[in-house]
């Protein structure tokens, strides 16, 4: 989860990420318009890349989604993504340790526009 707390530690809002990751990484973009997406992936198994849009003044949130790992099983993996504005659209890149996969999604909606998936 993020959070959004006062300089005296009241808590503002909580906006969830869809699943947890016990090492992660991830990134903050600010949008344009104000609002911010998240992104979120475990570095060390094939999470896939979670991502949401949000408001930061107020938390609410505009859309979430899962952008689905290569569903490789494993005991040793590297894994790093990053997520970049293009337009009005975001490309999620992931990059692991069993192969690469790249989905648009569009800035609006998050709505996946389309994905490609290269195994190694």
């Amino acid at each position: 989860n993020m959070i959004r707390v006062t300089a005296k530690d009241k808590l503002l809002w909580t906006v969830p990420f869809e699943g947890h990751q016990w090492i992660a990484g991830g990134e903050l973009i600010k949008l344009k318009d104000g609002d911010l997406i998240a992104t979120q992936f475990g570095y060390i198994c094939d999470s896939g890349v979670n991502a949401v849009r949000f408001d930061p003044a107020n938390g609410k949130v505009k859309w979430s989604v899962s952008c689905q790992g290569l569903r490789v099983k494993h005991s040793k993996y590297s894994h790093r993504a990053i997520a970049t504005v293009e337009g009005e659209k975001l490309r999620v890149v992931s990059e692991g340790s069993s192969g690469t996969f790249v989905e648009v999604l569009a800035l609006k909606t998050g709505r996946q526009l389309e994905r490609t998936q290269k195994d190694r």
